[in-house]
């Protein structure tokens, strides 16, 4: 299934999703609750990734964080706009729809962090971070991207009971340490040296070549602060 599949089938299922009366059973109510927003998170996931910057500020206005019946119906009212134009966009032919093709993290990873609740860690710059990551680099901001990337790696590291990324990685298994000792050695240092040097007579750019090796090492990080916010207790 393509992307564009992909989109079709979300606005399907919203389309068809199975509400319930203000009156029903309470359980009935919180499995409408959930069941919707996490069907709208999902469809947020991928509709992000359409490059059309006045769908996108439609789109901008969608806040899916909702908690009783009443927020479900107002949510459904706003979507119904945005999946207007998503299907008015998606009826163009193919070459006026352009959807980032190069993530740089799995958008389905981004999904579960963004799913995920704790009360001593908040995940909100984590799940941005990551979604901004993955916005420069499609859109070729190579510069940016690998400025994210450090700022995430500056972020994460209390999760993990530890004040600097380096102690992380010092304190890691072999095979873990492995995976994170090149984000703090390599793209670290990336972002340092386009960041801290001083302007000089010739300058240069980060390439996707210098941050596309740190994709897999990245993933791998996000899963492991997934693993931990669950030993810490996910409510």
């Amino acid at each position: 299934m393509d992307k564009k599949d992909k989109l079709l089938y979300f606005i399907n299922e919203i389309d068809n999703f199975r509400f319930c009366s203000p009156s029903a059973d309470p359980d009935e109510q919180t499995a409408v609750v959930y069941g919707f927003k996490h069907l709208v998170k999902r469809f947020l996931g991928y509709a992000r990734k359409i490059q059309n910057q006045e769908f996108q500020e439609s789109l901008s206005h969608i806040d899916p964080d909702i908690e009783d019946i009443y927020a479900v119906y107002d949510l459904n009212i706003d979507l119904q706009v945005v999946l207007d134009d998503l299907k008015e966009l998606l009826s163009e032919p193919s070459t006026k729809l352009k959807v980032l093709q190069n993530e740089y993290i799995d958008s389905v990873l981004i999904e579960t962090l963004e799913e995920l609740h704790n009360e001593r860690y908040d995940l909100t710059k984590v799940v941005e971070f990551s979604k901004e990551i993955n916005g420069t680099f499609s859109s070729g901001y190579y510069l940016a991207t690998s400025l994210l990337i450090r700022a995430l790696l500056n972020h994460v590291p209390p999760i993990f009971g530890y004040e600097k990324f380096s102690q992380i990685v010092a304190q890691s298994s072999r095979s873990r340490k492995d995976l994170f000792r090149p984000l703090d050695e390599i793209a670290r240092d990336v972002a340092d040296l386009h960041s801290h040097d001083l302007i000089r007579h010739k300058e240069h750019i980060p390439t996707d070549k210098q941050l596309e090796p740190f994709k897999a090492n990245l993933e791998f990080l996000l899963q492991e602060i997934i693993t931990e916010i669950h030993k810490a207790g996910n409510s």
